[in-house]
């Protein structure tokens, strides 16, 4: 029986956790709620959760996150 995901809360998730969800979300191949964009991010379940859950707080801990995707994105 597989448990629910927690949320680990904001100090849980670095800038290195976050830039790598970053970098899968501006991939675009997977749907960022799949278990293939955790997996390509290489984060936990609850590491994955606690992204998705705080996405807007953790863009506002690291702005240098967001804004080099959106400057560096692919064309």
């Amino acid at each position: 029986m597989s448990r629910s995901p927690k949320d680990l809360g904001l100090h849980a998730i670095d800038n290195i956790l976050f830039d790598r969800f970053v970098a899968v979300q501006y991939e675009g191949a997977y749907n960022m709620m799949s278990q293939e964009a955790r997996e390509s991010a290489d984060l936990s379940r609850d590491e994955h959760f606690t992204i998705i859950k705080r996405y807007s707080e953790l863009a506002e801990k690291y702005p240098a996150v967001v804004a080099y995707y959106q400057t560096h994105g692919e064309d």
